[in-house]
């Protein structure tokens, strides 16, 4: 049996939607890896795209690491809105997640990130 133009036409542009995905995160991904600030570590940053939408998540060293990847990826191709769920981690007592230092005592400060979890 036949597909109906309809069919055929609706399965190309989600084939389409898919590469032009592929496309956009792979670019991405390429100015991560370039960039001097994440080269040393480029799959600190995972990267997904979802209609004009970018979606960054991981783990990063500071509040300004975070703010230099959402400017980097700012002006590409596709991308309308970025959503930058990356992760702050051990940035000078500051974090914005609990710290997994596995060497630390719950009832003192942490002696690698300076957080103090006494309170978990």
């Amino acid at each position: 049996m036949a597909e109906s133009g309809f069919v055929a036409s609706r399965r190309q542009r989600k084939k389409h939607k898919f590469a032009q995905s592929a496309v956009i995160v792979r670019a991405a991904e390429r100015r991560i890896a370039s960039h001097s600030h994440f080269a040393p570590h480029p799959h600190a940053v995972n990267v997904s795209y979802e209609s004009g939408r970018l979606i960054l998540t991981g783990r990063l060293p500071s509040f300004y690491l975070k703010q230099v990847l959402q400017k980097l990826l700012e002006d590409l191709p596709g991308v309308t809105e970025i959503d930058n769920q990356t992760d702050v981690v051990c940035s000078s007592g500051l974090s914005s997640t609990a710290c997994e230092h596995a060497a630390h005592e719950k009832s003192q400060p942490c002696k690698e990130c300076r957080n103090d979890h006494s309170s978990g």
